[in-house]
């Protein structure tokens, strides 16, 4: 999730103290109804009509089909245990992303102050944001949640039927790639469970 967060009265924000964003792998429904991000505008998807449906109704769809395009014209998949190709940030398909991005951010969230995406590969797609959202003149933080790899991998088994060996060295292998981004900026770790916990 990324937003511009300058007025932002919640606990996350008052505790990394200044504007910031926010990537998470799980659990959308009970982020987007949580009040941790209760102010946090999520745009409306052009891809869904299902306004009753926290997921399907917000943008994360159209963040998602931006990683779809990106990641086959890489010829990846996103759940790929490897890293993405050398130079993936150079190549003309992160490039045509970017514009996607930018153009993303102007149509949903050019009169927002604070604002959010939610994809679980931004943990590995958080290079390509940044320098966007940066243009823009965004000063954002990372607020990293983590959910335990074993709940991880009973979703992905009922949702994506992912066994269990491959969806644990996902998660490890996503969350080395999100925590070595963090390094770069400020950044903020809490667990899924307390949130649920709040």
């Amino acid at each position: 999730i990324f937003t511009d967060a300058g007025k932002v009265s919640t606990n996350i924000a008052e505790n990394v103290g200044e504007d910031w964003s926010v990537s998470y792998g799980g659990g959308f429904r009970l982020y987007s109804e949580s009040s941790l991000i209760a102010r946090v505008e999520f745009g409306k998807s052009r891809l869904s009509t299902d306004e009753q449906n926290s997921i399907s109704s917000t943008a994360v769809g159209d963040v998602v089909m931006i990683h779809d395009i990106l990641l086959r014209d890489l010829g990846c998949k996103w759940d790929m245990i490897g890293a993405l190709p050398d130079n993936w940030l150079d190549s003309e398909a992160a490039k045509n992303a970017q514009e996607r991005i930018g153009q993303f951010i102007e149509e949903q969230f050019s009169k927002d102050d604070l604002w959010a995406v939610a994809d679980p590969r931004l943990c590995r797609l958080l290079p390509l944001w940044m320098p966007v959202i940066k243009e823009k003149g965004l000063n954002p933080g990372i607020v990293l949640s983590i959910r335990h790899p074993w709940e991880v991998a009973q979703s992905l088994k009922k949702n994506g039927d992912i066994d269990s060996r491959h969806s644990h060295l996902l998660w490890l292998a996503m969350n080395k790639e999100a925590f070595d981004f963090c390094q770069k900026g400020t950044y903020l770790v809490h667990t899924y469970d307390q949130i649920l916990a709040d």
